[in-house]
């Protein structure tokens, strides 16, 4: 009888501890990516003047845009992002760069960040430019209306 219930016990913690881990891994799931959390995980955070600067872009300005984030952060932090985000092939030779890290940031600027579970199904896609139409059957409506306003073009291939 005794064995019986530490058995019984045992078998319920284990299902315990099953069950809280597919709670604990469906909120890792939909937790907001973001610049910030990446660094901060990766222990190379951002600074309050990257905070500022990083808030302050305006991807409507362009290529100012896109080069100023680029050259935002230290060469620790870039590793960091490029672990978390995947890479992609520099432009005209240059160097790899965060594979997301753009997308990470409109959305985050939009109020409608991507989540870790979208975030792991778009780093699944290949990385080639016909990629477009496979990414938008992973976002949200909110999510490709911000793609929208700055590419237009892209998001109606």
């Amino acid at each position: 009888m005794k064995t019986t219930s530490v058995a019984l016990s045992a078998c319920c913690i284990v299902m315990l501890a099953f069950g809280a881990g597919a709670v604990l891994a469906q909120d890792n799931a939909d937790k907001p990516v973001t610049v910030a959390e990446i660094l901060k995980t990766a222990k190379c955070p951002l600074t309050a003047d990257q905070g500022k600067t990083l808030a302050g872009l305006d991807f409507s300005q362009g290529r100012e845009a896109f080069r100023g984030l680029s050259e935002l952060f230290t060469e620790e932090q870039t590793t960091a992002l490029k672990t978390a985000l995947g890479t992609r092939e520099g432009r005209n030779g240059g160097p790899e760069s965060p594979r997301y890290l753009m997308q990470v940031v409109i959305f985050e600027k939009s109020k409608c960040p991507l989540t870790a579970k979208q975030l792991e199904a778009l780093k699944a896609l290949p990385n080639e430019r016909g990629a477009y139409q496979q990414m938008n059957e992973i976002l949200t409506d909110a999510q490709k209306e911000a793609m929208q306003k700055l590419f237009p073009r892209r998001q109606n291939n």
